[in-house]
């Protein structure tokens, strides 16, 4: 009974997942992020007694899986909701007054938690992923891109309906191209779109996918397929 306490204590500190190799980068990133403080199981399990037990359960699963060489190189986790948004994490009621800067970018969490864009519920994880980068949680600005800039493939409309503006100030600045000078407060006061006028390289990606690759993650992917990138291929 105390050898069987002792190892639970021990399988839940953080030391314990770094023990796992593909874990390594996780943990170093997490070493220096803002959740350094939080223990790994505060995020990565479902709050409450039965999701503890859960996580349990699925971690031993996961030990036998690495004993006998079933893990791959890259792990991944889903980090649910309710783990983020407990009182003394990140408040829901303080998310949806606080306005952010994220560089240089006016951003409020209020026109995105709990919404859905074409049948997909947005999560904290969507935009807070480890995708890449060396920031525990940090934000992957694809899924930014992902959501504003995907038109629907019949309608062609935008499925996300903002403007340049609801995101970034009109630059105060009078640029001079040549002969052309460029205020961008008097195209604004035109209703001119920034887009369909002078930035619309700027949100056009050509695409670095073959056609045969991109079939065949339309054939595989289990998300809506009404959607398209507007790119420029």
């Amino acid at each position: 009974m105390v050898v069987a306490s002792g190892a639970i204590v021990v399988s839940e500190q953080p030391g314990f997942c770094n023990s796992c190799h593909i874990m390594n980068n996780y943990y170093d990133n997490w070493k220096t992020s803002t959740h350094r403080e939080v223990n790994c199981l505060e995020c990565h399990l479902q709050p409450g007694f039965m999701g503890h037990v859960k996580g349990k359960i699925n971690g031993l699963s996961q030990a036998i899986d690495c004993i006998v060489g079933r893990v791959g190189t890259k792990p991944s986790a889903t980090i649910l909701d309710e783990s983020c948004l407990r009182s003394e994490c990140h408040s829901t009621e303080e998310l949806l007054t606080k306005n952010i800067d994220f560089h240089g970018v006016k951003f409020t969490h209020k026109n995105h938690i709990k919404k859905e864009v074409d049948g997909i519920n947005i999560t904290c994880g969507t935009c807070h992923s480890h995708f890449e980068g060396n920031e525990h949680f940090s934000v992957n600005n694809d899924a930014c891109f992902t959501c504003h800039f995907l038109r629907d493939t019949e309608t062609n409309e935008k499925l996300v309906q903002t403007s340049c503006t609801s995101c970034h100030e009109v630059p105060n600045k009078v640029i001079q191209r040549g002969l052309v000078t460029i205020n961008h407060s008097e195209f604004v006061s035109y209703n001119a779109s920034c887009e369909d006028s002078c930035h619309k390289k700027e949100i056009q990606k050509t695409s670095e996918i073959d056609d045969k690759a991109y079939a065949l993650t339309v054939i595989t992917s289990p998300m809506p397929r009404r959607f398209s990138w507007p790119t420029s291929r």
